[in-house]
């Protein structure tokens, strides 16, 4: 999903990006989300991972990657 995709489906978003492309079912993502007063900006740094099983069945699994820091 690009920048302008997810932009295009949460206005909310403000920034989106691959840091990293570990292999091809694996990335690490930075996200950026601009929220309503009185909370302030919120970003995301988080590992996502895809997996299919021999009958077809996709999995997607995100989880966070505390301590680590994105370049912005």
């Amino acid at each position: 999903e690009t920048k302008e995709e997810k932009m295009k489906d949460d206005d909310t978003t403000l920034d989106h990006k691959i840091v990293e492309e570990i292999d091809e079912d694996t990335q690490i993502i930075y996200q950026l989300y601009h929220l309503p007063w009185p909370l302030h900006k919120r970003d995301f740094c988080f590992v996502r991972a895809k997996a299919v099983d021999a009958d077809g069945t996709i999995y997607l699994v995100s989880t966070e990657t505390e301590g680590m820091r994105a370049e912005r």
